[in-house]
């Protein structure tokens, strides 16, 4: 079962609080990492944040990585469901395709959730984007809505991921090839004209089987 860790909820408070005093922006991501105090157990995370939406609550999103696995996790800082439960939760990034997912409440609150199912596809969403509107339904159907900025998130999720050794890149960018069509004009001006002729015979008897 999933355990809301407290330090995205401290942060948050801290950035409001901040904002009241005119000494923070209120639309930059944050990424922090840290331990647990009884465990030492390394974490990090990458949250961002919507003050003040609705009822003087603050609604936030963030990515946590702990124990070698990335999680999406909301607070809307309004009971959602019961602990433990799921809920529909629905984001859209820009003027992009919206999309819905499913999301379970806490073990140890229900303000907020989590999910570990398409991490990544929900990270490279919001990649690039300038606002993230999201919504979570309530357990009496009441919208919870607000608006997220995205400053600051390309890098700040970025760095969540590869604490827990991912890479957003997709596979073709993300892997770099061993041997790159440059590294072979290079490597062939370098051969005698004895020794082209032999490795483009090669080549094309290679080419000649596709």
């Amino acid at each position: 079962m999933g355990t809301k860790f407290p330090e995205v909820a401290r942060y948050a408070l801290l950035v409001a609080g901040l904002i009241v005093s005119g000494t923070a922006s209120a639309t930059k991501w944050i990424y922090k990492q840290d331990s647990e105090a009884l465990t030492d157990k390394q974490y990090s995370f990458a949250a961002g944040f919507a003050f003040d939406y609705e009822y003087n609550n603050d609604f936030t999103v963030s990515f946590q990585c702990t124990e070698g696995k990335v999680r999406f996790e909301i607070n809307a800082d309004t009971l959602i469901t019961s602990k433990g439960k799921d809920f529909p939760f629905a984001y859209r990034v820009d003027k992009r395709e919206s999309r819905q997912i499913s999301m379970r409440t806490f073990s140890n609150e229900n303000q907020g959730g989590y999910t570990y199912d398409n991490v990544k596809r929900i990270a490279r969403d919001i990649l690039g984007g300038s606002q993230m509107f999201v919504r979570a339904v309530a357990w009496d159907n009441d919208y919870l809505e607000a608006q997220i900025s995205l400053s600051g998130s390309d890098s700040a999720i970025r760095n969540v991921f590869r604490d827990c050794g991912e890479s957003l890149d997709s596979g073709a960018s993300a892997k770099k090839a061993d041997y790159s069509l440059n590294d072979f004009t290079s490597s062939f001006k370098k051969l005698t004209p004895a020794q082209q002729n032999k490795v483009l015979e090669q080549i094309k008897s290679i080419m000649s089987r596709y």
